[in-house]
């Protein structure tokens, strides 16, 4: 896929999908689609490291997938 294909960087970004969820460990993996280069990461860290809750953010940008680590209130 070329940037002009579809990205955030150059087009409407999809929403990403929750892939797995492991409640015992309170983590949530996501598989975002348009999720290909640093910027996106960025704004994404940005806008969610700020989250109540939110303890970890692992991004892996070769298999498009965020691993949030999460305390869930209650």
């Amino acid at each position: 896929m070329t940037k002009s294909e579809g990205s955030c960087c150059s087009g409407p970004a999809a929403m990403p999908t929750v892939t797995d969820r492991l409640p015992t460990a309170n983590l949530s993996v996501f598989r975002i689609e348009q999720m290909d280069c640093p910027t996106e990461e960025a704004i994404l860290r940005k806008t969610l490291e700020r989250l109540s809750g939110v303890q970890s953010l692992e991004f892996n940008l070769m298999d498009r997938t965020l691993t949030v680590g999460h305390e869930l209130e209650n």
